[in-house]
């Protein structure tokens, strides 16, 4: 359990390996984002339960955050034509939340469980077609743009079934609650099942 763990509650779930860029305006977040790049450590971010009621300071509060986090690390930054600092995160490991409070500089913090890490393995025949599925992603815009390896090719993405998993899931266009349900899958080949199916049903 890692206590104190600073967390980032936003409308959006981040999974492990993925790339996430972020908008930081909030004085509170610009020392969070500061801390984590000087120090290198990772902080969490976490989903906002869209069934909490609204409101200017619930999201920071526990009955509004989902269980299920992703820390993560900076990996690039600027100042954005809007004037707002701009960050690129890369998923590292997921973790349930316990106990989540509100410090002294009004962040969300909590003791964390870190979530055991699946081992990677070779991509079984049967999920073939999501390695082309996600060469074709790694093709677009949003993907060149936040960083994401394009120069990994089939073989290496067929070595890495846990990997490609995780590169399907943050990359294809689902909501958010499809997302929240395949991070919180502990099992690579349920997670390519629910996945593969989405993309018939998306091709259909």
């Amino acid at each position: 359990m890692h206590p104190h763990f600073p967390l980032f509650p936003l409308p959006l779930v981040a999974h492990p390996f993925a790339r996430i860029p972020l908008q930081i305006f909030e004085p509170r977040y610009l020392e969070l984002v500061k801390h984590s790049a000087s120090s290198q450590q990772s902080f969490g971010l976490v989903t906002l339960d869209p069934a909490a009621p609204s409101g200017p300071s619930t999201a920071i509060y526990k009955p509004t955050i989902l269980p299920i986090g992703t820390a993560v690390k900076i990996v690039d930054f600027d100042q954005l034509p809007n004037g707002l600092l701009g960050i690129v995160c890369e998923g590292q490991y997921r973790f349930r939340v316990h106990d989540p409070v509100v410090n002294d500089a009004n962040l969300l913090e909590a003791s964390i469980e870190t979530l055991a890490p699946e081992t990677e393995f070779v991509l079984p025949n049967e999920f073939d077609d999501a390695v082309g599925v996600l060469i074709a992603l790694l093709e677009h815009g949003y993907a060149k743009r936040v960083g994401y390896d394009r120069a990994r090719g089939e073989n290496y993405w067929r070595q890495h079934a846990v990997q490609l998993s995780w590169a399907l899931a943050s990359l294809l266009p689902v909501d958010d609650e499809t997302k929240y349900a395949w991070l919180s899958m502990d099992a690579t080949p349920e997670r390519l099942a629910s996945i593969m199916k989405a993309v018939e049903q998306m091709q259909s």
